[in-house]
């Protein structure tokens, strides 16, 4: 279904997907579907099931691996997280993408 353009139905069948996966204990499967939810939710306009949907996602992303992290963030935002990752230290890691998120979101997703 994947490229469907029903985006918002393709949302919550990866949010179900990830609860499955998750309730069996496949967390970076799941986490992937989350942040793949909100891509469809982003696509949608559905500002409700994306912030749901990628902050379950952050929230999820197992340990402490900030490049994972924002490699998640940057595919539930269609984003390329390159420039994000090539940052020298964990504090510009984590704020690089701060302006382009507060420039894509709209104040109520944000």
């Amino acid at each position: 279904m994947r490229g469907t353009l029903a985006r918002d139905h393709m949302s919550r069948g990866l949010e179900a997907l990830s609860d499955a996966l998750y309730s069996q204990g496949r967390v970076s499967e799941a986490v992937e579907a989350s942040f793949e939810a909100a891509a469809y939710a982003l696509a949608a306009k559905n500002w409700d099931n994306f912030e749901r949907q990628f902050m379950t996602a952050c929230h999820n992303v197992p340990g402490d691996d900030v490049d994972r992290y924002l490699r998640g963030i940057a595919s539930g935002l269609n984003l390329d997280p390159s420039r994000w990752l090539a940052a020298d230290t964990t504090v510009e890691k984590m704020y690089r993408p701060l302006d382009v998120v507060l420039r894509l979101l709209p104040n109520n997703a944000i």
